[in-house]
């Protein structure tokens, strides 16, 4: 009789220790999601404010018109590709007018039809963790590795079957020693006028960097330059970057982050001059973005996101009204 009465009294016990415990654990998560949505509006009124100084302060000497990023709409969301599970980045091919994507585990590289459609998987081999993949040139791309911080110029066209990581073959730049913090370089951008590739660290801090000179000809020196401007990447006030896009029309950068829900227009003089929330309701979104991963536009204008696990938009620009 008494182990009974001693175990119905510490079974009683536990249950008001697990419901306590389950109180904490709300009240906690609801502390969070409280901060976490405060901080996040913070953000956002942060970006309109530097947005409005520049629209309207001596910035306004960068003449060259914004893309109007508050003028698209979604026309294509939430597509599923096939049954991938990681895709990390999306750029466009302007030879062969169509989309290429990456994925970091069992790794591979997609291409896509403009619509989302999955056409082909091409394997990779040799390397770890790749996050990103950038179109340079016809029958070349670049392909950036996370936890390496490496960079590898490769060739792409209709007739690859497989890419692969080959030392003495491929032009390849590593920027910092390896790490396993999973926080390294997570977006690529290129601006072909100038041969400059933009890199993208993740967080802990956002860093851009400008990478110059990697792509000399060959049998010429190479004089490489790498930059950085800290006040550029402070005034996009994002936690995260998770991808990047240079306008070649405009000389402005599109950045993409995943965990402020957001594509900040960058421009040359590194100020943000526009912003598009990718939350339900904004942009004729019908759901938020999960994980944003990837950013491209083509060469129309038109703008398509990636997002994990598999999920593809596009968006267009409404025409102005009169």
């Amino acid at each position: 009789m008494l182990p009974s009465l001693l175990w119905s009294s510490l079974s009683r016990r536990g249950r008001r220790w697990a419901a306590g415990l389950a109180v904490v654990c709300l009240l906690a998560a609801a502390a969070w999601w409280s901060w976490h949505t405060r901080w996040l509006a913070r953000q956002e009124f942060l970006l309109r404010r530097e947005i409005a100084q520049a629209r309207s302060g001596p910035a306004a000497a960068d003449s060259v018109p914004n893309l109007s990023l508050e003028r698209y709409v979604a026309d294509i969301q939430a597509l599923r590709v096939g049954d991938e599970a990681n895709m990390s980045s999306v750029t466009y091919d302007a030879q062969r007018h169509l989309l290429v994507s990456i994925t970091n585990r069992d790794p591979h590289l997609l291409e896509l039809s403009l619509e989302g459609r999955l056409q082909r998987r091409i394997p990779l081999a040799g390397f770890g963790d790749p996050e990103a993949v950038e179109y340079l040139f016809p029958g070349r791309y670049m392909i950036a590795e996370e936890r390496r911080r490496r960079v590898t110029e490769v060739a792409l066209d209709a007739g690859t079957e497989r890419v692969a990581f080959e030392t003495a073959a491929q032009r390849h730049l590593t920027l910092g020693p390896p790490d396993d913090d999973n926080r390294g370089f997570e977006a690529l951008a290129y601006d072909p006028g100038r041969q400059r590739l933009y890199v993208a660290k993740e967080n802990d801090p956002v860093r851009i960097f400008e990478v110059d000179g990697l792509f000399a000809p060959t049998g010429q020196p190479l004089n490489l330059g790498v930059h950085v401007d800290p006040a550029r990447d402070r005034r996009l006030f994002l936690t995260d970057i998770s991808g990047m896009v240079y306008d070649s029309r405009t000389g402005h950068l599109l950045v993409l982050s995943d965990e402020s829900k957001l594509v900040i227009e960058v421009n040359a003089v590194g100020q943000p001059v526009g912003m598009m929330s990718l939350r339900a309701g904004q942009h004729g979104l019908h759901e938020d973005i999960p994980q944003a991963e990837g950013i491209a536009l083509d060469g129309e204008g038109n703008l398509y996101i990636v997002s994990e696990p598999n999920l593809f938009y596009r968006f267009r620009q409404e025409k102005a009204s009169r």
